[in-house]
């Protein structure tokens, strides 16, 4: 009988604790409201998606924190004042999706704007930022006002439609006229 060490056991157990938060989510999906529906799927297969990528870590003897330190990862979203002066911070270390919008009774959001300058043109979900594979990506929520995204490699900014957008450190957000720096 072939003995088992520490990172075969570790992929068994990572498995099954994966399987089951996939499964937890997809029970949820199917007790919700049909809008939520999207959002659910698609936060259900991050998670599902970043597990499988850090249990592939742990079976080729990588920590966690080595695959953290990567150049250039974002690990903080910073909302912006008029000259551009960081005002509020939110962690993304340890997240897969974070919801962007105003705070509700119904649906709480991870990054609250209720209290910006340009708030009335902001919808309660009005984007969401979902980490996939080692990249994060910005989605359009909004049912009118959109998203763009200032890229830091070229100074452009486009208009996010239709599709998740790939953001990385340095890279503006704007959500009406409220600007957040990924960095």
């Amino acid at each position: 009988m072939k003995e088992r060490n520490l990172n075969d056991i570790c992929w068994d157990i990572g498995i099954v604790i994966v399987s089951v938060a996939v499964l937890i989510f997809q029970y949820q999906l199917y007790a919700q409201e049909a809008i939520k529906e999207g959002l659910t799927i698609f936060a259900s297969l991050a998670i599902l998606v970043s597990g499988m990528d850090l249990l592939r870590c742990m079976k080729k003897g990588h920590t966690k924190e080595k695959k953290i330190q990567r150049i250039g990862e974002i690990r903080r979203l910073l909302l912006l004042d008029e000259e551009e002066r960081p005002i509020k911070t939110w962690e993304m270390a340890g997240k897969v999706a974070l919801v962007i919008g105003k705070r509700n009774q119904q649906e709480p959001v991870d990054v609250d704007l209720s209290d910006c300058a340009y708030s009335a043109l902001i919808e309660e979900q009005h984007a969401v930022l979902n980490y996939c594979k080692g990249d994060w990506f910005v989605e359009d929520l909004s049912l009118q006002n959109g998203i763009r995204v200032k890229k830091v490699e070229d100074g452009q900014c486009y208009q996010v439609m239709k599709r998740p957008c790939k953001v990385c450190a340095g890279d503006i957000i704007y959500i009406a006229n409220t600007k957040l720096l990924l960095s």
